[in-house]
This record gives C-alpha cells, structure tokens and sequence, in this order.
C-alpha cells in the first residue's frame, strides 16, 4: 500500500518559491540533483536498478550538505531518501530520513503527510508496532490517507492479538475503497475467535465495496476456511470452487486450491482432492509444491492408490528441503509400504532415512519396529521396542505400547493387559492413555469380555483426542450393536455420523451399521433416511450399490410400491452402470407386481431370467412369473414356478411366499396331497413365519380329506400344542373335537 511520489509536485515546488530569496538559496543545479535522485527513485520502481538508487542517496547527501533552505526543499531531499532507504529496505535509515522530513516540511501538506505515513510504514516494516500505530494515527483526519490509516493500524492491533482494539479502529473506515480492507480485518479477528458465521459475513461484504483481488482473494480463502471449520464442507467448496473459476491468478490462487483440495478430502471427495492438489503443486515451486504434493498422497491414500502415494511422499522425502515434513514423508510412505505388505522395502527405506535424519533416529527405529511386528517377527520387534521402553518419553510410551500390542498378536493377552494397565498409570499423555485403553478394549472384545471391554472404550473416549474418541465410539456402537443394545448402538453410531469431517470413512461405516440397526427395529423411515444419508456422502461408492437396493426394500416394507418404480428409474438415469442395476429392475417389477400392474412385472421379470442378480432377486423373478401365469390361468406354469422358487432360491425372501401360494392353489384345485406337501414346505423350510400355524390347520384339513384322520389329529394337536394363542389353533381345536367323536 506505499505510495509513489509525484514528480509533478517538485516542479510545482519551484514555481511557488522561484520569487522568494532566500539566505542559501537553490541554484538550478540543486532542483537538478533533487528532479535527478526522484527520477532515479521512480526508475527503480520500474526496472528494479539499485545502482539509482544508491546514486539517488549520493545525490541527496550532497544536496542536503550544500542547502539548508528551504526548509520545503530541504523537506524533500529527506523524503526522498527516505524513499531510497526503503526501497532497498533499510528501514532505520529510511526511519531517520522521512523522521528529518517531518521537522522541515508544513504541517497537514501533500508532503507532511506523505512523510507521516512513509515513517509509519517504515516502523511497521522494521517491527516497531508502536511507533507505526502513533504516526499512522498522526493521520485519521487526513483526506488522502485516513482510511487506510485507519486499515493500517487495524491490521497492526490484529497482528498483535489485540483484537478488540483493531474491531474499534477499523469500525471507523468510511471511504468504500478501504472498507474492503476494513472488513477483511474484521474477518479475520472473528476468524482466529472461533466466530465463524460472523468471519464469513464479514468477508462476503469484502465484495460489495471492491474489485482488487489483492483483498478478494484473501478474503473468500478465509471465508472457504471459515465454512470449512464451522462443518459447512460443501459451502467451503462451493465459494473456494468459484473463485477459482472466477478470478485471475493472484499470490493467493496456491492457497484457494489448498483450502478446496482440503475441503474435498475432508469432505471424503478424495478423487477431486487430488485433482486439486495437484494442481496447487504445479503452480507454486519450492516448499509449497511439496507440502501440496504430501496433500495428494494422503488423498491418494485414502482411496486406496497407495502406488501413487508412495510415490508423491518419496517425492517429498528426497526432495523437500524442509526436514520435519520429509521426515513425516518418509513415515508416510513406510507405513503404506507395510499395509501393502512390503517389508523389505519398508525396511529399506527406514535404512536410507536414518542417514538423513541422525536427529530422529529413535523414531525411525520405533517404525522398523513394527515393520517386523506386521511381518510376523515378535522376537526382533520385541528386542526394538524393548530397548526403545528404556528411553525418555514419549518414544518411551509409544515403545511400551507397541510392547503391548506384539503381546497381543502373540496371543498373550494377559501380558499385554498388564503392560497397558501399567502404560496407563505411568504415561503422562492423555492421548497415549485413550490409545491404550482402546487396544484394551480389542484384547477383551477378542475374548468376548463384553463388559470390560465396553469399559475400555469408554475410558478412551474420556482420555482421546477427536479421532481417537470417534473411533472407540465406533467401536462402542459395534459392541453394542453385536449384543443387540440397539439403543446405546444408535447413540454412539449417531455420533460418528455427526462428526464425519473428523473421518469420513469411520462415519460412513457407522452409518450403514446404524441403517441395518433401523431395519432389525422395523424403524425404515429411519433407515430410509440413513440410506439417504449414505447416498450423499459415499463419495467412493463403497455402499452407493448396496444401500439402493436396500432402500427399495425399506420403501416395500413401509408399502410404498407406487412410488418404487420412479425411485429405481431415478438411480438408473443418475448411476446408468450400478453393479446392482438388475436387482433394482427387479424390485421395480415387484412394486409393479404388488400393484397390480402384472403384465409390466411379468415384462421386466422376464427380461431379468438370465441376468445377473442376487438370489433374493432371482427367486423373485420366478415368483413374479408364477404369478403372472396364475392371473392368465396357466396352472401348469404356476405349480413349476411356484415351486422353483423354494426349491431353487429357499433364502430368497419370495420362497416363503410360494410356498404358502402353491399350498393354496393346490388345495382350492382340490389336489389336497400337493396342498399337504407345499404347506409342509413351508413349515420346514421357513418355521419363524407367521403362517405357520395356518399352514398346519390346513396340512390337517388335508390329511382329514385324503382319508388320513390319525394324521389329522396329529398335525392338529402340534398346532394347538406349540401355537395356543393363533386363531388357527382355536380351529383345530374344533376339529379334533369332530374327529374324536367318530
């Protein structure tokens, strides 16, 4: 925000004092030497030669040992060197200069305020906070320079944390043109207070008073953050996307795509994160490009292209002259090599990195450590960690840790119990002790010791740091949900779900358990509307296929047929190549079926007969032929189909069905032996239906019609005996009253 100094006003100068005489007076040779070091000044702004500026300096030196009056032109011989001095950013001589400047030159002129504002600046630059607020205040009242004195001194107070101070001093810019920068400020006080929706406020008002990008972009960076921490990821996205679009590159263009590429990956959008990054990387060079570069490879990580993470944090690693983000790099890479199961070349990176960071070599023993814990050797891992437990924490904590858990692969969990509680006791780290006690919490689930394991993860929520506490309420949920707790299991599932920007798959995964908790509660709006809530988040499809079939199930059970068909139409226009588009189709041919519309079931069934489906869909293809075939009265084809369905598919949720409508039609047609043997099917095959029992009055009622009477009774006793409180036992209770009178 420096100015440039006019020229003009020196030629002006001359024309105002020409007549004046003075007791030293300028000769021509002095304006020439003043004209001559601003010109050289103003050719440095241009070109960038210091050599005028240094010849400026000589020059004015010179002027200010031959002239002592004017004090106007004295005035301006300091001010432009000041200029000089700052330029070539020497700020206490810059400080000295524009200071002489001010004693020589009229109060409230062009001049003494410029130098005013120069000498502010000049602090600002070296650091002096004080100095800078005293002499940019010198100017709120100046026409030309009191707003963005005003901005100034803002910026300053925000920069010392003296935010109150800065509020006060920047609520009083008036002129448009800096209450962008005004706002901007305020932005960012309420930004670093945690007040996010007034952070975000203030920075959209950034672009009703302005167009500069140099405060636009700075301020929608801000806002995107602001959205982002506030849980409002999509907004984030949204406002950090369009800018993008919108603007011309600008120092601040590196930043947008970091902030979006985190809003993406934090969003669980890795595949665009990616993108993103990698964009970021190729427009800045140096230590920016690779901390975006570390930024892909997490996002790469995360979905599961762990050649090309490796790749992007070797990158860093061999590259980055900044060591803590090499190292953690090189950790990075170590680690995926490991997951992929590739020891040696875990091992051989871990080697070349112990060269190269002699200061963390402890901590790059610690990962050799569990490179041969994961590889199955317990004894070399056990020597590492063990001479590791000797050390100064926290390397000692984590060694004692990872003792613990080699124990616990070894199958000795009551060594690695011991050695945890005794962890936990010493270790001054909370988040080492919710660690502990989360592995803890595995050890008894492994052994079905429920109840202390419930303990366990409650006791890491209590210790753990946010990732650590979303993963034991997880694994709570998990607890619970096993032991049938539905009610505790929604509450620590729901709470993953709450806060998934802490890990989207973790809540993801939550959410699909809490789903299959709805539907074992016949809860399906809620499990509808979890499902919906899966759909928007599954950004790598891992339940996408899956939960829309479910969903389409869920709307049958809740009897919304009608509105089935439109549903799969809708996923099939918006995902034309899901895996499960044909067992959609086939629940779009049910909700036809059960709405009477079987002439379209039928066509969609059959088109279905020798595709790929789930044996839920495929017996339900042959249910819908059958009953197709039943309304157009080809007996034949029913019989075959109804019983194919059972016979073939007895898992598939029509098997049931057909069972009990093959028993019916047999037994209207009077073929009571079928009638007996389809509803005997029924009873085996399926003997937690409800129609059970009516299944049984009606093998009864076949045996008494087939002339089997002693078979009757029995059938009819094991009714009544096993299912007293059915309508259909009262029934054959009358009929064995009938048949023992015979």
């Amino acid at each position: 925000m420096k100015k440039n100094i006019f020229i003009l006003f020196i030629f002006l100068s001359l024309f105002v004092y020409s007549s004046v005489s003075f007791a030293m007076p300028v000769d021509q040779n002095g304006i020439n030497m003043l004209i001559g070091a601003q010109n050289s000044v103003e050719l440095y702004r241009e070109y960038g030669d210091v050599s005028g500026l240094n010849q400026a300096i000589a020059q004015m030196n010179l002027f200010l040992s031959q002239y002592t009056e004017p004090s106007q032109y004295v005035g301006q011989a300091y001010e432009t060197l000041g200029d000089a001095y700052y330029l070539l950013k020497n700020y206490p001589q810059a400080i000295k200069s524009y200071g002489m400047a001010v004693q020589y030159l009229p109060e409230n002129s062009a001049d003494y305020e410029y130098s005013v504002y120069s000498l502010g600046y000049s602090y600002m630059e070296s650091g002096d906070s004080s100095n800078a607020i005293k002499y940019f205040s010198m100017l709120y009242t100046s026409q030309t320079y009191g707003d963005e004195a005003k901005v100034l001194v803002g910026g300053i107070y925000f920069n010392l944390g003296q935010y109150s101070q800065a509020t006060s001093v920047l609520n009083t810019v008036q002129s448009n043109q800096w209450k962008a920068w005004a706002y901007y400020y305020k932005g960012r006080v309420n930004f670093n207070l945690g007040n996010y929706s007034q952070a975000i406020s203030d920075f959209q008002q950034v672009l009703q008073y302005t167009s500069d990008l140099n405060v636009i972009e700075p301020s929608v960076y801000y806002q995107s953050y602001s959205y982002l921490n506030s849980g409002k990821i999509q907004n984030a996205i949204d406002t950090a996307s369009n800018a993008l679009k919108s603007y011309s590159p600008t120092t601040w263009t590196f930043d947008l795509y970091m902030i979006l590429g985190q809003s993406y990956y934090e969003n669980g959008q890795y595949k665009e994160a990616i993108a993103t990054f990698q964009n970021a990387s190729q427009i800045q060079h140096g230590t920016s490009s690779y901390y975006a570069l570390n930024a892909k490879a997490w996002a790469e990580y995360k979905m599961g292209n762990y050649t090309d993470a490796i790749s992007d944090w070797e990158n860093v690693l061999n590259n980055s002259t900044n060591l803590e983000l090499a190292f953690n790099a090189g950790i990075n890479a170590g680690n995926t090599l490991r997951e992929n199961k590739n020891f040696n070349s875990a091992v051989t990176l871990y080697k070349q990195m112990e060269t190269k960071f002699q200061s963390y070599i402890n901590q790059i023993n610690l990962e050799e450590g569990k490179t041969y814990l994961e590889s199955g050797n317990y004894q070399q891992a056990t020597t590492i960690f063990t001479n590791l437990s000797k050390l100064s924490e926290p390397l000692k904590d984590s060694a004692i840790y990872w003792l613990a858990y080699t124990y616990n692969l070894e199958s000795n969990y009551s060594l690695a119990i011991s050695t945890l509680s005794g962890l936990i006791q010493t270790t001054q780290s909370s988040d080492t002790k919710a660690n502990a006690y989360m592995l803890e919490g595995d050890i008894y689930a492994k052994a079905s010791q429920y109840v202390n394991a419930i303990n366990a993860y409650k006791n890491a929520i209590n210790f753990g740091n946010q990732t650590t506490k979303l993963s034991a309420e997880y694994n709570l949920g998990l607890m619970y949900y096993n032991n049938s707790d539905y009610k505790d299991a929604i509450n620590q599932f729901s709470y993953a779900i709450n806060n998934r920007i802490t890990d989207p798959n973790t809540a993801l995964n939550a959410a699909y358990y809490l789903s299959q908790l709805y539907v074992n509660l016949k809860d399906y709006n809620s499990a509808i509307a979890t499902y919906d809530w899966i759909a928007k988040y599954d950004f790598q499809d891992i339940y996408r296929s899956s939960i829309y079939v479910l969903k389409a199930i869920a709307m049958g059970k809740l009897g919304l047929y009608a509105q089935i068909p439109a549903y799969v139409d809708s996923i099939l226009q918006a995902y034309p190549n899901v895996s499960t588009k044909n067992d959609l189709l086939y629940y779009k041919a049910n909700a036809y079926m059960k709405t009477n519309d079987l002439s379209k079931a039928f066509s969609i069934a059959t088109s279905l007969s020798n595709q790929n489906t789930s044996n839920d869909a495929k017996g339900g293809i042959l249910y819908i032929e059958a009953k197709y075939y039943q309304s157009i009265n080809d007996i034949k084809n029913t019989e075959k189909y109804l019983k194919d369905v059972y016979m073939l598919y007895p898992s598939s949720s029509a098997a049931p069905n057909a069972a009990y409508d093959l028993g019916n039609l047999f037994y209207s047609l009077h073929d009571y032996s079928n009638a007996k043997d389809a509803f005997f099917a029924l009873v085996s095959l399926f003997p937690s239906d409800q129609r059970v029992p009516e299944a049984l009055y009606y093998i009864g009622l076949s045996y008494e019609n087939i002339g089997q009477a002693s078979n009757a009774i029995q059938v009819y006793n094991s009714l009544v005996s096993k299912f007293p409180n059915s309508p259909y036992s009262s029934k054959a209770q009358a009929r064995l009253s009938v048949l023992e009178k015979r």
